[in-house]
């Protein structure tokens, strides 16, 4: 069943975290009084979805500062929030918060008083990604800066829990910079106890295209760990020929194997495939017996992109959205939150499944070995949520969360072109077939209190959002993340 909240804001992009019996949700959201973007993070409860009101204020702890939140993670009584901000003026610096995760006051210990800001070039630095290694108090920090010049570079860091020092037998000074094949970003970054992850891309294609690219790296010194890939790199570049956007998004990783998902396609007017692949930790080799010869492709439409992967002993579970490019005049619409990759004016796009312009969520559940979709999930293994089939529609993922009670999805939702709406949607386990008649709508807005309508604790929560979208020609980039526990 279906419930919904409104805080009357403009917040169209919204990650979060399930995290010991609590989701938090974080993004931006437009401050009613100064009309200006805000940093925003909120804590909800797990079963109802409702503010939980000793959280910050009223539910919400917000920062004064033209920003967004882009990832998540916990350990113990805190957690970071990690994303960029706007505080310089025109360009966007580095920004990580240490909050407590009861009461959402900073932790005045890390950084400055809770929180670290790294202005690291007159570009548009970005955080995408982070996680948390207990076992060596260290939060490891991806995402890129323009340092190098009008290209992005890759950037990790890896700082103190504690203090959010940078810890200094990591790369140079606690940082490891790097412009692989000309440029490359990092969208995700995972770990265990025998390295850590990397997943985004660079443009080592054919003819500079975009590539996959995947880097296992040692937890103490940073170095890339040779035998995994080529010194310690896997590079993929699927479509062939030349102008392919080829984009690992977000990766997971087991006892047994590492999954990444990501998009490719063979041009910026071919259809895009969602693809989804298993790895051996030790070596970055496919397993043979995992889709075909270790991966999964399906081809959606021009727009389909996977965003996140979580794992749990039943399966893995991936999300994002599908639909096709709107264009309007040559240019191409910025769906906030999402990410289009794009070096040059798009002049076309063929209409493969859906009107152009109309997003939708899809979530599938597949076997951990055989990569097969799970009959007891959604429809034949896919969730599909649509409640809006019109052209100028925008309804997509950008984070998922999983913990034993069920899966929590994060993304946003419209009623109309511009009419944004954070969602958040739990799929109570075990029966998810359920949930998916709630798919069908669009979900009634209800006051800020809530209400509960049943269906035990299956539930969507909206919140209301009107943004004005960002037309974006020659060479844009839109970037999205999502959390790590």
């Amino acid at each position: 069943m279906v419930w919904t909240q409104n805080i009357n804001s403009d917040a169209p992009v919204v990650h979060g975290m399930a995290y010991g019996g609590a989701l938090y949700a974080g993004g931006w959201y437009t401050d009613p009084d100064s009309n200006t973007p805000l940093w925003r993070i909120e804590k909800r409860s797990e079963s109802t979805g409702n503010l939980v009101t000793d959280f910050g204020t009223s539910g919400a702890a917000i920062s004064n500062v033209v920003g967004e939140v882009m990832a998540f993670g916990a350990n113990g009584d805190n957690f970071f929030a990690a994303g960029t901000d706007f505080a310089p003026g025109l360009d966007a610096e580095w920004r990580i918060e240490k909050r407590n995760l009861n009461s959402g006051g900073l932790i005045s210990t890390f950084g400055i008083n809770g929180v670290i800001t790294e202005n690291l070039s007159a570009g548009d630095d970005t955080i995408t990604d982070i996680v948390l290694n207990a076992d060596n108090n260290s939060l490891y920090v991806v995402g890129y800066d323009f340092t190098a010049g009008v290209n992005p570079e890759i950037r990790i860091e890896r700082r103190d829990m504690d203090t959010g020092g940078l810890v200094g037998e990591f790369g140079t000074g606690g940082i490891i910079t790097e412009s692989p094949s000309g440029y490359g970003i990092p969208f995700a970054v995972t770990l265990d106890s025998g390295g850590f992850y990397v997943a985004g891309f660079d443009t080592g294609g054919t003819g500079g295209a975009d590539q996959w690219r995947i880097e296992k790296r040692e937890l103490g010194s940073g170095a890339l760990i040779n035998g995994f890939g080529t010194g310690g790199v896997v590079t993929e570049y699927v479509s062939g020929g030349t102008g392919g956007n080829d984009i690992a998004t977000d990766l997971r990783v087991n006892d047994s194997a590492l999954y990444i998902i990501g998009a490719t396609n063979a041009g910026l007017v071919t259809p895009r495939s969602w693809r989804i692949e298993k790895r051996n930790t030790t070596t970055g080799e496919l397993f043979s017996d995992f889709g075909t010869g270790g991966a999964i492709s399906e081809t959606l439409g021009s727009g389909a992109t996977p965003v996140s992967i979580v794992l749990d002993s039943t399966g893995l579970y991936v999300g994002g959205f599908v639909g096709q490019i709107l264009l309007v005049g040559g240019f191409s619409i910025n769906q906030k939150g999402g990410f289009e990759p794009r070096k040059e004016p798009i002049l076309s796009v063929e209409d493969i499944n859906d009107d152009p312009g109309d997003y939708y969520w899809r979530v599938e559940k597949r076997d951990l070995s055989s990569g097969a979709l799970s009959a007891n999930f959604g429809t034949d293994g896919v969730y599909i949520y649509n409640p809006n089939e019109s052209k100028s529609d925008v309804d997509e993922i950008f984070d998922l969360a999983i913990d034993d009670n069920g899966l929590y999805i994060f993304g946003m939702s419209n009623t109309s072109f511009g009419q944004y709406l954070w969602m958040i949607q739990k799929l109570q386990f075990p029966d998810v077939v359920e949930v998916a008649a709630a798919s069908t709508a669009a979900p009634e807005i209800l006051p800020e209190t809530g209400a509960d309508r049943g269906g035990g604790s299956n539930y969507s929560l909206i919140v209301a959002a009107i943004v004005t979208p960002i037309l974006l020609v020659g060479s844009a980039l839109l970037i999205r993340s999502r959390s790590r526990v």
